[in-house]
């Protein structure tokens, strides 16, 4: 972090990520919005200040943080990540697939970036698409229960009922060996 090095920016930002990994993303925006403005030219707040708002269902400030951070840094691929999950959560399937498929460009090995897009690929009618997509999950994700099940619709779509069945049994017993919250 150039000039974030302060000792209030990092306790602030780590204040922010605490609260975000808790689920809080009120207090983690307020504590964002403060080392932002203890640290205006960070990318990495913008970033955080994104996930924040995508955590408390705010996605058209997410897609500004977003926008921000790409205009800081052009090859963000979290940046673009998190543009294409705001998109997604806006129902804009075609501008959520160009910003996951531009993260994809700039980092591929990201198995979440896979899941999105077979999200914005269904959302987009490309069935085929989506399902090379959640099978890319599933191999570098072998336990991921969402993966297995939007591939069990997916095969039914398709009408590879044996496919289905198999991952939405595979899906199941995931979730069923899963610790209950």
């Amino acid at each position: 972090w150039p000039r974030a090095t302060s000792g209030r920016f990092i306790q602030t930002m780590s204040r922010g990520n605490g609260f975000l990994e808790k689920g809080d993303a009120g207090a983690a925006l307020a504590a964002y919005l403060e080392a932002l403005r203890l640290s205006p030219e960070s990318t990495d707040v913008r970033l955080n200040l994104a996930n924040a708002y995508l955590l408390d269902n705010r996605p058209a400030d997410a897609v500004r943080m977003c926008r921000e951070t790409l205009s800081l840094d052009h090859n963000s691929a979290a940046a673009y990540y998190l543009l294409g999950c705001a998109y997604l959560r806006q129902n804009q399937p075609e501008p959520a697939a160009q910003a996951l498929q531009q993260s994809w460009k700039i980092d591929p090995t990201v198995p979440a970036l896979d899941f999105q897009m077979g999200l914005a690929q269904m959302q987009l009618g490309q069935t085929t698409d989506a399902i090379r997509d959640f099978e890319e999950v599933v191999r570098a994700v072998p336990d991921h229960p969402s993966a297995h099940y939007q591939l069990s619709r997916l095969y039914r779509e398709a009408g590879r009922d044996a496919d289905a069945a198999r991952e939405l049994g595979k899906h199941q017993r995931i979730l069923a060996a899963s610790p209950r919250p």
